[in-house]
């Protein structure tokens, strides 16, 4: 975008001015709006010369987040002292945007996160729906470990039906096809492809 005075250089300074709910924008470049603000009256009492310096001190010391307007650190506050080791993430920009950097910052911020969630939401225990064949008081994790517990299982009989009629031993693989069928029927029931 072009400065709209000098139609030159380019605008690096955008000023809105909203009066009446009628909005005036202004794209100009540095020094037609240094000399701008001397004759304007809504740019009166800005010092956009400054305004501009210090923002481009903040963008070449890494934002707003490195530095405030009194030129510390949001580090040397103490309240905001936490930062993800592992992505830079702040507890500051955690609770403005209310996201996490990585997923390790749900360790880091845990003893924040226990404190926070309460009032974030009704309760920090989940009270929904039981997932099918959960009814039972077994967790998630638990019905898996036995599903793959019965894989293993089958795989291993199917390696064992190989062998049985490699060696001949027909009464034995009956057996153990009668196994591998019961075993593929309780995992079609719960729904799990093998």
């Amino acid at each position: 975008m072009i400065c709209q005075i000098c139609k030159k250089n380019p605008a690096t300074v955008h000023v809105q001015e909203i009066v009446g709910g009628k909005k005036n924008t202004l794209h100009l470049c540095a020094s037609c709006a240094d000399k701008k603000a001397m004759l304007e009256p809504f740019l009166h009492g800005t010092d956009l010369n400054s305004l501009i310096k210090d923002m481009m001190g903040m963008i070449q010391n890494g934002g707003p987040e490195a530095e405030n307007a009194h030129g510390t650190s949001a580090a040397d506050k103490p309240e905001h002292n936490t930062v993800c080791p592992f992505c830079s993430w702040s507890l500051e920009q955690w609770q403005k945007t209310g996201r996490f950097g990585c997923e390790r910052c749900y360790t880091v911020f845990g003893a924040e996160i226990d404190a926070k969630l309460p009032s974030m939401h009704r309760g920090i225990v989940h009270k929904g729906k039981t997932p099918p064949g959960m009814e039972d008081g077994n967790t998630v994790s638990d019905q898996v470990e036995q599903d793959l517990a019965l894989i293993r299982e089958l795989k291993q009989l199917r390696n064992d039906l190989q062998g049985c009629i490699r060696r001949e031993e027909y009464e034995i693989a009956a057996r153990v096809r009668d196994k591998i069928a019961e075993l593929e029927q309780l995992l079609a029931e719960k729904g799990v492809k093998v």
